[in-house]
């Protein structure tokens, strides 16, 4: 047992010197193994070491450990006696706290006496109370640690019924009102507030606190099935007391508290408790500039990370080991982990649902100042604006559709040969969540949509804004942003929708927003790295500047919004108030807008940097642009493209190529309106609406079928491809940059290559039987689809004169001529009952056509009527028919344009100046005693129409009197006269190409049909006149001929000319491409009237001697109306 050893050892030294035997390289390895060695001794001492330290450490806190539980197990018994001899002092109770935090390792074992505890503290609080408010200082860290536990035992038996909770929850209760501590020592006051204040905000930002109270009530309480506050049962009403408890604090902790609770609180509105029960109580515990400070949160919800509802017991910031002695060094205090039962698939979404459901009912249920209301709504829009992409649609129905077969299919058994892995999935295993997913998405997107667009809250919003808008620029800058980006989204999702929505409906008739709109679009500027400011109008007409994602966002949401807001309440302007300029822009303004709008739109084709070209392109190949008050992307081909998107970029706050093309339609649509309605009302010059050709390739007309622009799985564009696609697009977006009789020339040349292709096909000719005297009965009986399904094709016409004897002659296009102008004649006469006539002898399809009985089916007459007008056009004839305006533009742009008051002046001028006189006398207008209804009288019958579900019971008031009048112009123009405008049109589009129409405003359309309203230009005529039967130029006859008609009166000319040609116009392109060419022939007996064939334009003019008989003669022939039989 003694040391034996020597205690120094001698070293050993060789005298000898370095040994010859051994060489350098060996003594090198040799030393280095010894020094290998000793470094792996020193290793193995000090790893003994630490051993040993360790087990030491071990051994010493277990034995603190059995010290601190016997300490611990002895003050808790002598605590709980039923009767304790001793006063129970306040020092004990705190060191029981701070024991049980220690101790404390989430066992059962720990978890019953943390219910003890709970009930002792319970029994003595206002012991400990009375010492808080005495010696704050020193319960501080106590109460911290001890709460921090409480939460902790809370989340782990939130959804477990083994285990009491409910000493827990009420000591949490004590300890978390601060009402007890009201009554402090006023030189501890303040810290005992603090102090509350810092243990609230601990456990609610560190702790979660509010998902933890969240998981007790989802798993407690029955689903509500209504929304209301009312608590169903007293253990609810505790429960949600306990939830809202840390709101009693007050002082700027309160507004982390909030925060905090909208982040934990907000995205779980997808389940029923939450958004029944727990949202409608918040309206009342908190206000509603508290809600708004904390929306900006609800943007960060979806960076969390969701967890399962029962999370894990480790409180550390690291993986702690699971040995119970491990739990007394470690810390008390840990960062915040996930506690929150699992997230939505969409947490921001289902947060901002939440957010504009309890900012809703907080508006409701609280008087606030307007001033403060607006700053508020300034940081709400805000918040809404960011967290808009979270409500995208990002599948349609039929994706849904699509992904739940591909679930279906997906059911089959593994190809494993273990009997254990061959189980099949259920069809409701694999379709129900799949489907709730859906019914989750498009309720939210509902729900949202109806709090945006719809709530009382969002049209105050727009009072609010509309009476403020000039207080505070920088204010109402932050406004306009949320509220164009609301709009934006819904334009470009839901356009129909959002329309028809409270929302659009307010903004559209608030004249200062939409100055506003404007006035903050045309003042930005962007600030040059030389520190010059140009304007972003500037550098985007120039096409030299790629705006950045914020500034994009800015320019698309406002152009958008404003383009959008222009069109509807231009639309509501009268004819004398545009030609005036008395409207929210002058005549000045509105010019210099569109001019850059339409520059605006220009650029964008022209420079493509953003993709437009090609999406407006591939829209129109689908011909899914609306052309019209609201031509803007379909929302299911927005949808569809926009899920081939990577997630990133879809929901980010930058602006797709989407938007773009939204933004452009727009502009375009509002352009085409404007140009519209500049054609009926004239007030800017003509050339205000043409560009410079040189810009575009106006002569390359081949393209007009947007689909062979970027044919299907094309890679490259060339540039002549891009050219050709700008130039389509141009024409079916904008078409009146180009002058009309380009455009005029390109429709013809588009029926001559229809007709052309055509005669490549099949040939075949129809030939049909003709009686004068039934001239529309035949044509109907003969014409039917099922008789001749193309009227593209030859008609070979015999007519019968009324003694009911073919007539002489050969059908070269003449015959077919003349019976396609007395077809017209007779079918669009007003005593046929399918057309009447305007106030200015404007033709229109009867609205009491259905009442009168005189035809079984009206619809199948209206599409015969409509393929007949569309061959009088195939065949490029003109007929005098002179249609109102707002029937050809429903023919042009469909169901899908509805018009508005602007055109009902002439369809029924009273009910228009009656309607003027209403909006321009609103505050009277309830002294009228009018409801939402309309009287129809027809044939003596009157009959009562609701213009709303409802309509009888609802009364004109002085807030729905633009509605009103909305209303009443929308029956009158669209709804009464759908079925036989749908009907027509069809018919028409079957014989010539709608699109191709488009091309032309109503007036210009009307120009095609009967030609121009123009003075006759005789010397034209003179030139391209034919003679036959011995008549040439410079006959004797001929000489007087046209030197009694250059007396003729402009009038008196285009009575010459229906007599010849049954049309009064001239052609649209002269007399040289008139077909059959005008003819004088010798109608050799000069004691004959002058006679005419109109079927060829073929003037029989008898050989008068002298001028004043061939003068009058001639005017008697042209004014009596003779003359229309072949002969």
């Amino acid at each position: 047992m003694f040391f034996n050893g020597q205690h120094r050892k001698t070293p050993v030294v060789s005298l000898g010197g370095n040994s010859k035997l051994t060489s350098r390289q060996a003594l090198l390895k040799r030393a280095a193994e010894e020094r290998r060695k000793r470094q792996e001794q020193q290793q193995h001492q000090e790893c003994a070491s630490r051993i040993q330290r360790s087990w030491r450490s071990h051994r010493a806190r277990l034995a603190l450990e059995r010290q601190l539980h016997a300490e611990f197990s002895t003050a808790l018994q002598s605590l709980t006696a039923s009767r304790a001899q001793q006063p129970v002092t306040a020092t004990a109770l705190g060191n029981l706290m701070v024991h049980l935090a220690v101790l404390y390792d989430d066992s059962n074992d720990s978890a019953q006496q943390l219910i003890q505890v709970c009930s002792v503290l319970l029994r003595h609080q206002k012991c400990f109370q009375a010492d808080i408010r005495a010696k704050p200082a020193n319960w501080s860290i106590r109460l911290k640690q001890f709460v921090t536990v409480v939460v902790r035992f809370l989340r782990q038996y939130a959804t477990s019924d083994s285990v009491s909770i409910s000493s827990p929850l009420r000591l949490l209760e004590v300890l978390l009102d601060p009402k007890p501590y009201s009554n402090a020592n006023t030189a501890v006051q303040g810290q005992v507030e603090d102090m509350v204040s810092s243990l609230t905000v601990l456990i609610c930002h560190k702790q979660g606190y509010f998902s933890t109270m969240l998981s007790l009530l989802v798993s407690k309480l029955p689903a509500p099935v209504e929304y209301s506050s009312r608590s169903p049962s007293p253990f609810a009403q505790a429960l949600l007391g306990v939830l809202l408890l840390p709101l009693r604090i007050v002082g700027s902790h309160r507004d982390i508290v909030v925060e905090q609770l909208c982040k934990d609180l907000l995205p779980l509105s997808c389940h029923p408790v939450v958004r029944l029960y727990v949202l409608p109580a918040l309206s009342d515990h908190l206000s509603l500039s508290e809600l708004v400070r904390a929306s900006p949160a609800i943007s960060t919800i979806g960076e969390c990370t969701s967890t399962p509802s029962i999370p894990s017991t480790d409180i550390g910031p690291a993986a702690a080991p699971t040995h119970r002695s491990s739990k007394v060094c470690h810390s008390i205090f840990p960062s915040r982990q996930p506690v929150c039962s699992e997230l939505p698939a969409n947490p921001t979404g289902w947060a901002l649902y939440s957010l504009l459901q309890v900012v809703e009912q907080s508006y409701l249920a609280q008087q606030t100042d307007a001033s403060q209301l607006v700053s508020d709504m300034s940081v709400l829009l805000e918040a809404i604006a960011t967290a808009m992409p979270a409500i995208a649609p990002a599948e349609t129905p039929n994706v849904m559709v699509e992904d739940t077969a591909r679930g279906v299919e997906n059911m089959q058994m593994d190809d494993s040969d273990s009997e254990a892995e061959n189980t099949w999935s259920s069809p409701e295993a694999v379709l129900a969540p799949r489907i709730a997913k859906y019914l989750h998405m498009f309720f939210l997107q509902g729900q949202c949509e109806r709090l945006l667009t719809n709530s009382d809250l969002c049209r105050t919003i727009v009072r609010l804004i509309d009476s403020t808008s000039h207080a505070n620029g920088k204010l109402n800058g932050q406004i306009f942003k949320g509220l164009t980006s609301i709009c934006s989204h819904y334009l470009l999702y839901k356009p129909s929708r959002f329309r028809q929505s409270k929302l659009f409906e307010d903004l559209c008739y608030r004249p200062r927003i939409l100055r506003e709109l404007w006035r903050h679009i045309s003042t930005c500027t962007l600030s040059a790295p030389s520190g010059d400011k140009t304007l972003l109008l500037d550098l985007i007409k120039n096409s030299v500047y790629s705006p950045a994602p914020s500034v994009a966002k800015f320019f698309v949401d406002h152009i958008s919004t404003f383009c959008a807001l222009l069109i509807v309440h231009l639309s509501q302007v009268d004819a004398d108030a545009f030609r005036t300029g008395n409207m929210v822009f002058s005549i000045g303004e509105l010019s210099k807008i569109s001019a850059s709008l339409l520059d605006v739109s220009l650029s964008l084709l022209r420079s493509d940097t953003l993709g437009v070209t090609k999406i407006v392109a591939e829209c129109l190949a689908l011909d899914l642009a609306v052309v019209g008050r609201f031509a803007t992307l379909p929302a299911l081909h927005t949808q569809q493209r926009l899920m081939s998107m990577p997630a990133a970029q879809k929901h980010s706050s930058s602006v797709t190529p989407y938007s773009w093309a939204m933004c452009f339609q727009l502009m375009s649509s509002f352009l085409r309106y404007l140009h519209a309605r500049d054609k009926r009302t004239p007030v800017f010059h003509p050339i205000h609406w043409q560009i410079r050709q040189s810009q575009f390739d106006f002569d390359n007309f081949a393209l007009v079928d947007p689909s062979k622009v970027f044919p299907e799985g094309s890679e490259g564009v060339t540039p002549a491809t891009m050219a050709s696609a700008q130039t389509v697009i141009i024409l079916r977006t904008m078409p009146f940059v180009t002058p009309f009789m380009e455009r005029a020339r390109l429709f013809l040349d588009l029926m001559l290559q229809d007709r052309m292709t055509l005669e490549h096909s099949v040939f075949r000719e129809f030939t049909i039987r003709v009686r004068r005297s039934h001239v529309y009965d035949d044509a109907f009986s003969q014409l039917s689809p099922m008789a001749v399904p193309d009227l593209k094709t030859d008609l070979s016409i015999q007519l019968f004169n009324f003694q009911d004897l073919s007539e002489a002659g050969i059908d070269g296009g003449g015959v077919l001529r003349e019976f396609l102008t007395i077809f017209v004649q007779e079918a669009f006469d007003s005593t046929r009952g399918l057309f009447v006539y305007t106030d200015d002898k404007h033709i229109y399809p009867n609205p009491a056509v259905y009442s009168l009985g005189m035809y079984n089916d009206p619809a199948i007459h209206y599409h015969f009527l409509g393929k007949m007008l569309g061959k009088v056009l195939f065949e490029n004839l003109l007929v005098d028919l002179p249609f109102a305006s707002f029937f050809i533009q429903k023919v042009i742009d469909g169901a899908s344009a509805p018009l508005s008051l602007d055109h009902l002046e002439s369809l029924d001028p009273e009910v228009y100046k009656n309607l003027l006189y209403m909006r321009e006398h609103e505050d009277g207008v309830a002294d009228l005693f009018l409801n939402f209804t309309v009287v129809n009288t027809s044939l003596g019958k009157a009959d009562v129409v609701e213009l709303k579900p409802g309509g009888a019971n609802i009364a004109v008031t002085r807030e729905n009197c633009a509605e009103y009048i909305a209303a009443v112009a929308n029956y009158k123009l669209n709804t009464q006269l759908e079925s036989q405008c749908a009907a027509f049109r069809e018919g028409f589009a079957s014989v010539v190409n709608i699109s191709w129409l488009r091309l032309f405003t109503a007036s210009e359309a009307q120009i095609l049909i009967s030609g121009a309203q123009v003075p006759l230009d005789l010397e034209d005529l003179q030139n391209n006149t034919h003679y036959s039967g011995g008549y040439h130029e410079t006959h004797p006859t001929i000489l007087l001929f046209w030197d009694a008609v250059k007396t003729f009166t402009n009038d008196q000319l285009h009575l010459l000319l229906k007599f010849v040609t049954s049309c009064s116009r001239p052609p649209l392109f002269g007399f040289k491409d008139f077909h059959p060419h005008f003819a004088i022939h010798n109608a050799l007996s000069s004691e004959r009237l002058p006679t005419a064939s109109t079927c060829m334009n073929q003037l029989k003019l008898p050989p008068y001697e002298d001028l004043a008989t061939l003068r009058d003669r001639l005017l008697y022939a042209i004014t009596s109306g003779a003359g229309f039989e072949l002969s």
